[in-house]
């Protein structure tokens, strides 16, 4: 998701303290360039070996394929491993509030996960105020909810 923090690990706060002491240059551009050189240095994945990795992409490229058919009003989540949104969270249920059968695509700008998806379901949660919000989405990145009442 573009808004993502990298993770940050101890060698590099450890970096990051050490700099800041010597004050050899302002504080932003200290955790710019310290946060630049670990993302080259710490790995990208959390896998192993790289048919780990291949074999996690086909899983997820099927999961993503398999299409759900919904109805207004059913309760759905996200599908794991498909989130790119920041809301709803993982396992929060949401309502499917209407069906598009023309979808709305989304953002212009090629460098976002969002460059022109399809967005053909609306989906309604809560907010913390207890009031609900409504957003597009692409429906083959949710399933029916699974959890609990």
């Amino acid at each position: 998701m573009s808004d993502e923090t990298p993770e940050i690990s101890e060698e590099l706060i450890r970096r990051i303290l050490t700099e800041k002491v010597r004050k050899t240059e302002p504080d932003e551009d200290v955790l710019r360039r310290l946060v630049r050189r670990s993302a080259i240095t710490q790995p990208e994945t959390k896998f192993q070996s790289r048919e780990g990795l291949i074999e996690r992409l086909n899983a997820l490229r099927s999961l993503f394929l398999n299409e759900i058919n919904y109805v207004e009003g059913d309760i759905v989540q996200w599908k794991d491993g498909l989130r790119n949104r920041a809301y709803p969270r993982y396992g929060e249920p949401v309502i499917v509030v209407r069906l598009l059968t023309e979808p709305v695509y989304g953002d212009d700008d090629s460098g976002t996960p969002q460059f022109k998806e399809p967005l053909d379901v609306v989906l309604g949660w809560l907010d913390n105020d207890g009031d609900m919000v409504c957003f597009h989405y692409d429906r083959r990145r949710f399933r029916k909810f699974m959890g609990t009442s």
